[in-house]
């Protein structure tokens, strides 16, 4: 198991957490498909940065959750990344895993 998901897991039996877990897992979720899908195309964040004319540090705070993007931005990140916009959407089984072991 990762980090991340040893730091989730332990983290989301606090309920404060969870709260704000619940209202944020869209972010979450997005940010974790880009990431996913960015690797699996062997691209960097300077790579994708570079297809969708922005910088490094845009991507990196995309990819942390840390800054809302739009739809259209989206649906760009998804052609750069030759998938279709609902794939950034759909939830990693892994997270649903984690949330019902905590529920």
């Amino acid at each position: 198991m990762s980090y991340l998901k040893r730091r989730l897991e332990k983290e989301l039996k606090d309920s404060d957490f969870q709260k704000e877990w619940d209202e944020s897992e869209l972010e979450y979720v997005i940010a974790q498909n880009i990431i996913k899908y960015r690797k699996e195309k062997k691209l960097t964040q300077q790579d994708l940065a570079i297809v969708l004319q922005t910088s490094q540090s845009v991507i990196s705070r995309i990819e942390n959750a840390d800054q809302n993007i739009t739809i259209g931005y989206l649906k760009d990140v998804a052609k750069a990344l030759d998938i279709s916009p609902m794939t950034l959407v759909r939830q990693f089984p892994e997270t649903k895993i984690l949330k019902q072991q905590n529920k």
